[in-house]
């Protein structure tokens, strides 16, 4: 799934989004305040005997050339051209900011996240339908090779659109909200 997710007694918040909503910065804030960092990017999740679990790698933080305005370790240190072309900060989170990692927790929450150009934020509960909406169409196309699990992924989908779902818009840095 293309989200981010942090950790903190098992529990998964998961965070989901277009690029550019602030997941990584969202996730990097929250692991600074005591949460473990699990994934910024891509969440790989298993559904199976009725159990749902989100799993993380351990790959680089990736945080958009902006984060060095909210982050000062940043500061100093020059963004390099990432696998998809973006100008990104990839590093470490635990050398870096000294961040506890988690590979592995159960989903409880989902937050959708969404940048406005005010300041402020609101939170808005919603509804597992919109939520399986938002996720499906931010899957993207499996290859050929991997169609067969379509239906695997919209399980996966449904079993975790059914824990609790919400809507953050917002325009404060990452360590405000």
């Amino acid at each position: 799934i293309h989200c981010a997710c942090v950790e903190r007694n098992g529990a998964g918040l998961l965070l989901a989004g277009e690029s550019g909503a602030g997941k990584s910065t969202l996730s990097l804030a929250m692991a600074r305040r005591g949460f473990a960092f699990l994934s910024d990017d891509w969440t790989y999740l298993t559904h199976a005997g009725g159990q749902l679990a989100a799993w993380g790698l351990v790959t680089p933080l990736k945080l958009l050339p902006d984060a060095a305005q909210y982050f000062p370790e940043l500061r100093g240190m020059e963004p390099g051209v990432s696998l998809n072309g973006e100008r990104a900060f990839e590093v470490d989170p635990e050398e870096v900011f000294g961040v506890r990692r988690s590979l592995r927790s159960e989903p409880r929450w989902l937050v959708f996240l969404e940048r406005q150009d005010k300041p402020g934020h609101t939170f808005i509960r919603m509804s597992p339908q919109e939520a399986a909406m938002r996720l499906g169409s931010a899957q993207g196309r499996l290859p050929r090779e991997l169609s067969r699990l379509r239906g695997t992924q919209r399980a996966t989908i449904r079993s975790l659109v059914g824990r609790e779902c919400w809507l953050l818009r917002h325009g404060e840095n990452p360590e405000a909200i």
